[in-house]
């Protein structure tokens, strides 16, 4: 696949590439989407998310990502989510996932899903630990966008990320028409 020639702009910066690794629609509901051989020859790691649950619950969540089968106690997150009226925020350590992207649960209005990005800059570096962010915005009623966040996390490894596996949070499938985007940036 070739990648997408992007110049920089003004006095500074160059030019870099986007190349697209993985793509996946789910036809039917699945337990994960699950990218594998992620080679190490990019800068930047996006994966940008679609994603609605089979759990009978309303309203947002997010979903869970392990890197390279990691399934251990390795993961801290610390997050903030504006739901009208008001703003949260949490954080935890020593989680055995991170979190990236969004999720709508399944008993939300119907056809709703949640759109999500996580970025994983310098994923194949072996000197550092793995660090992520995510961003997402998602409905659950219809209305109006219902809630939006950013959620930080790291993965205390210094192995270079070359698999990702993202399942959902509540519930057990993603249901069809879910879907989620891989691409390394230069």
């Amino acid at each position: 696949m070739s990648p997408i020639a992007r110049s920089g702009g003004g006095g500074g910066g160059g030019g870099g590439a986007i190349s697209q690794i993985f793509s996946s629609t789910a036809g039917a509901s699945v337990s994960n989407f699950d990218i594998t051989s992620i080679p190490g020859t990019f800068t930047v790691l996006r994966l940008i998310s679609f994603l609605r649950d089979d759990s009978a619950g309303a309203g947002p969540t997010v979903p869970q990502v392990t890197f390279n089968g990691d399934t251990g106690a390795n993961y801290d997150f610390a997050q903030v989510f504006f739901q009208s009226p008001s703003a949260s925020g949490s954080s935890g350590s020593s989680q055995t996932h991170g979190f990236g992207g969004g999720e709508v649960q399944g008993g939300s209005a119907a056809n709703l899903f949640a759109p999500g990005e996580l970025v994983i800059p310098f994923y194949a570096n072996t000197t550092g630990f793995k660090i992520g962010f995510s961003f997402q915005g998602s409905d659950f009623s219809n209305s109006a966008l219902s809630t939006s966040g950013t959620i930080g996390f790291t993965w205390r490894s210094t192995a270079a990320i070359t698999r990702i596996t993202v399942t959902p949070n509540l519930g057990s499938h993603f249901v069809a028409g879910s879907a989620v985007v891989l691409y390394g940036m230069t």
